[in-house]
């Protein structure tokens, strides 16, 4: 199955759907974006460190998706992410 590479994707202040999804506290999308990069014929040929280093990408600020849910408060997301 061919998709999109959706861990080579940000926004010009380096946010990435991961970033959002977490901000707006939407634990349901998160995993179903985080198990459709896995799926993608890109990602089956690589690791588990590229999926784990998209989700502790940094945003411009330096910001990674754990601190957004750290912020929250969302012990659900944080616990996923980690």
């Amino acid at each position: 199955m061919k998709g999109l590479d959706l861990t080579t994707m940000s926004d010009k202040k380096h946010f990435t759907v991961v970033h959002s999804l977490v901000l707006n506290q939407n634990l349901g999308d998160l995993r179903f974006v985080v198990e459709y990069a896995k799926s993608t014929a890109q990602m089956k040929s690589e690791s588990k460190e590229k999926i784990a280093e998209w989700l502790d990408s940094p945003s411009e600020g330096g910001f990674t998706a754990l601190h957004y849910a750290s912020y929250r408060g969302d012990i659900g997301m944080a616990s996923y992410l980690m």
